[in-house]
């Protein structure tokens, strides 16, 4: 340890530990200040510690900041939670602490810094997510050596008012936004894997960005769609990682979802097993935002639904396992919550209508049996349409010569010539018992 002087400044250069040992360095513009910080380096040998405590005692908030987010940030935060993360940085913790030194960070501050944001208009969980990641970044400084110990550890967090319950969409609603998908295609192919898409989302549980990462080698293996999904990757932003909370996972793969994806893998020409099932147009990932204005948004619209995130579909897929009886552990386990007796899942129930949720208590069916009645119930218009086109051809046998059997009645000449300019189409849409796909893949 010395302290030199070069030109008008002065120099205080001292190691960690003996030869060999990390070198540092520190400029002051007075020969009092570089004397004292040499001092003060010296005692802190003396009693066992690492210089770099006196050094980071001296350092800013912001500074400490950059280079937690080049050491820590930039290697171990996935793309979206740094994108959230820089957010709460720059507007609500910089603005605030950033000119203050990590030593004078204290308790009184942070009591104090929680009434400046709730002064700014901040709300409570804004308050609560910044003191959450300001505690982290501190945790780390921590361990670093550069603060004794962590100030916000053990800060209780400001009550907020939550939502008794999760909206949660009741199948028919997921139907009707699927059959608004369908209808209209016009004949394109990638909205059949958009509304293949919806049913992923809203029957498995499956995040946005696990959907978005799918491959066809985790839904199906030599063809045939397998007992169980494997969730091993997801899509942040732009980048594939792995998923939420690192941990991979095996839902239960439900049988009106397998047997509508494949039927997709049919209709799309057996694609590679590497190849996503929801890509883009050049078999790319799909970005979520472009999704949502493209597809999602108009669905909405003409299903006659507000607006709410794709992300909410999987409340569905929760509520209905708690409706069937199915523990909470196992509920966890199956969207993928890190833990298992989560309070997020504890309430996830819904807004299902009372004739769903009474058959689901009643039968104790499983979501795909709660799935096939909701795809296999007949529509007035479709049995209209089957009973005007089994009379058509029973009347055009009869002008042949055949002869028709008794049980439909004849209906007016209007009518006749109206469906009988209409040509035969299969009712839109993905649903088991129905022609769509069979017939759509064969003409495609």
């Amino acid at each position: 340890m010395a302290v030199r002087k070069r030109g008008d400044r002065w120099v205080v250069r001292w190691r960690e530990g003996g030869r060999g040992s990390p070198a540092h360095q520190k400029t002051f513009t007075r020969d009092k200040d570089a004397r004292r910080f040499d001092t003060a380096i010296r005692r802190a040998k003396d009693l066992g510690q690492l210089a770099s405590e006196v050094v980071g005692s001296e350092q800013t908030v912001a500074s400490f900041l950059d280079e937690w987010w080049e050491k820590y940030a930039r290697a171990a935060l996935k793309p979206s939670t740094r994108a959230s993360y820089a957010y709460v940085l720059d507007c609500w913790i910089v603005p605030y602490l950033g000119r203050l030194r990590l030593r004078d960070v204290s308790r009184e501050i942070i009591d104090e810094y929680r009434a400046e944001l709730a002064a700014a208009g901040a709300g409570t969980p804004t308050i609560n997510r910044a003191v959450a990641i300001l505690q982290g970044v501190l945790r780390r400084a921590v361990e670093w050596r550069r603060l004794p110990s962590n100030p916000v550890a053990g800060t209780v967090r400001l009550p907020h008012v939550r939502d008794a319950s999760i909206d949660a969409r009741t199948p028919e609603q997921v139907e009707a936004i699927r059959f608004a998908i369908i209808q209209n295609s016009a004949g394109n192919r990638s909205r059949r894997i958009d509304a293949a898409l919806v049913s992923v989302l809203a029957y498995e549980g499956l995040r946005p960005g696990e959907a978005f990462a799918l491959q066809w080698s985790d839904v199906l293996e030599r063809g045939r769609p397998r007992a169980r999904l494997h969730i091993v990757r997801g899509l942040s932003e732009r980048d594939v990682t792995t998923p939420k909370n690192a941990r991979t996972r095996a839902p239960e793969l439900f049988g009106p979802v397998a047997a509508e994806l494949a039927e997709l893998y049919l209709a799309l020409g057996r694609p590679d097993p590497r190849t996503l099932v929801f890509g883009d147009t050049k078999g790319g990932h799909l970005r979520r935002q472009n999704w949502r204005q493209r597809v999602w948004i108009p669905a909405l619209a003409a299903a006659g639904e507000p607006y709410f995130r794709p992300y909410d579909l999987r409340h569905t897929c929760a509520t209905l396992l708690i409706y069937e009886g199915r523990p909470v552990t196992e509920v966890a386990a199956h969207i993928g919550h890190a833990d298992p007796g989560s309070p997020r899942v504890c309430t996830a129930t819904s807004s299902l209508t009372r004739r769903s949720v009474d058959a689901c208590r009643s039968s104790r069916r499983l979501p795909r049996r709660a799935l096939s009645r909701e795809r296999q119930k007949p529509d007035r218009r479709d049995l209209a349409r089957a009973r005007q086109r089994t009379w058509n051809r029973r009347r055009c046998s009869c002008a042949r010569g055949v002869r028709v059997s008794r049980g439909f009645a004849p209906v007016s000449s209007a009518v006749r010539e109206r469906n009988a300019c209409k040509p035969e189409e299969p009712t839109p849409g993905l649903e088991p018992g129905t022609p769509s796909l069979r017939v759509k893949c064969s003409t495609s």
